[in-house]
């Protein structure tokens, strides 16, 4: 059920019948800088902040519960979540195969809403980060995972990450739009 909060007078005489309200629906397609579908790609969604029907019931400096939602994306690009009210965090991690990478986006989902219109996430175009690695003594480091991280007061954010083949060659992709 969605993230719910009420402000009531009741008495002794009062009769409650509370029915919460399931998550809003959101979904759409998560496409790529061309605008063809991108297969395989998870999507993941974190509350940032809680919106509520009455505004006076939001607490300044609140931190939400921590709340997400995940899906896949099916052979068409689609994606399924189901959402609270409020600010997310939309993450999407294209499949490595695609060359693309991940990136993220802000979305609303606004209170007292149960669906609101399907949205295109696409992908930024990738900034190419090319080595090779290598050992001490010269030969190549296959296998490797390497990771490219932002660090802020706010936070760490994991920007790519790639895998050395047998010769040691490491590609990394970075969303273009991503600052240093």
């Amino acid at each position: 059920y969605r993230l719910s909060r009420l402000r009531l007078e009741l008495n002794a005489s009062t009769d409650l019948n509370f029915s919460p309200l399931d998550r809003t629906l959101v979904s759409g397609l998560v496409i790529d800088p061309g605008g063809n579908s991108i297969p395989g790609a998870r999507v993941r969604a974190s509350l940032q902040s809680a919106l509520y029907a009455d505004p006076t019931l939001i607490r300044p400096n609140e931190k939400p519960p921590a709340r997400t939602d995940q899906s896949q994306t099916d052979e068409d690009g689609a994606f399924v979540l189901r959402l609270d009210p409020g600010v997310h965090r939309i993450r999407v991690e294209p499949p490595q195969a695609s060359g693309l990478p991940p990136y993220e986006n802000e979305l609303t989902v606004p209170a007292l809403t149960s669906e609101i219109p399907a949205i295109n996430l696409r992908s930024p175009s990738a900034a190419v980060i090319e080595t090779t690695l290598q050992t001490a003594d010269g030969a190549p480091a296959s296998m490797v995972v390497a990771e490219v991280w932002k660090i802020t007061e706010a936070g760490a954010t994991r920007l790519a990450t790639g895998l050395s083949d047998e010769s040691g060659k490491l590609t990394l992709r970075l969303a273009s739009s991503v600052e240093p």
